[in-house]
Formats: structure tokens, sequence, C-alpha cells
């Protein structure tokens, strides 16, 4: 199918193979991902730090099972860019499967639609720099 074409296959069971057997059964077309900020709770059931972005796809990277990372812009990408980021996911075998644009918190009044012409033109300045991000990934 066009989806299996485009979407790496999971293996269920953790790729196990049995001799003899149909594998064609087993595709999973499917790819689960995760929040990213969710890597930063519960630091204690990581034996490493979970003090920076970089670390926290580390971390999501040591997950069976998990393919993909959503991102959230601008806050995930303060401290490095799309390409660092891209470079982060490949070392550890995962894809972004997202970007989520997270207005500051100074848009609560709206990002689009604000009253203030300046934060309009601030928001769509910030949704064509998430775009741009979301394209290079």
């Amino acid at each position: 199918s066009k989806l299996l074409s485009t979407v790496e296959s999971i293996p269920r069971g953790g790729g196990v193979k049995d001799e003899g057997l149909d594998d064609k059964d087993d595709e999973f077309p499917y790819v689960f991902g995760s929040r990213l900020n969710s890597m930063k709770d519960r630091p204690e059931l990581w034996s490493e730090p979970v003090d920076n972005v970089r670390e926290w796809v580390k971390r999501q990277g040591s997950i069976k099972g998990l393919g993909c990372v959503d991102f959230n812009y601008p806050q995930h990408f303060h401290d490095w860019d799309a390409k660092e980021a891209k470079k982060s996911l490949e070392e550890v075998g995962l894809k972004a499967g997202a970007v989520c644009l997270r207005y500051p918190s100074k848009f609560a009044r709206g990002a689009m639609n604000h009253p203030d012409e300046e934060m309009r033109k601030e928001a769509i300045k910030i949704t064509m720099e998430a775009a741009e991000v979301a394209k290079d990934l």
C-alpha cells in the first residue's frame, strides 16, 4: 500500500521471526512518537542528565518501539537549530514526528488575531520560522 511505502515498517513483538511462518502479518505500518517534554520528567528513571533538549532526545532514543519525536517551537529551539536537532535524532535512530507551534505567553490575547499589529507580525514571523524548522527536520 502507499502507506507502507512511505512509512518504515516496524515488526511487532520485538522483531522476532519464526521460521516457516508468514512474516507479512507481522508488519505494523505505524510509527509511535512522544512529546519531547515528557523526557524531562522522572529523571530518576534515567542514568544520565536530563538538563537540555539534546539529552531529552537521547533519552527518547532509548525507548523501545519509539520512532519519532514531537518538538515544540520555539520552546525546543532556543539552544540549537534544526540541523543540530536532526543530527541528534539520527544519532539515536529517531525522526521528527511533528513541530508543534507554541506561542510564548505574551500572546495570551491571541497570536494571529492579537489586537496589536506588531504582535500579529511577530506571530506570523514565529509561524514562518516553525514551518522552516519542520521542513528542515
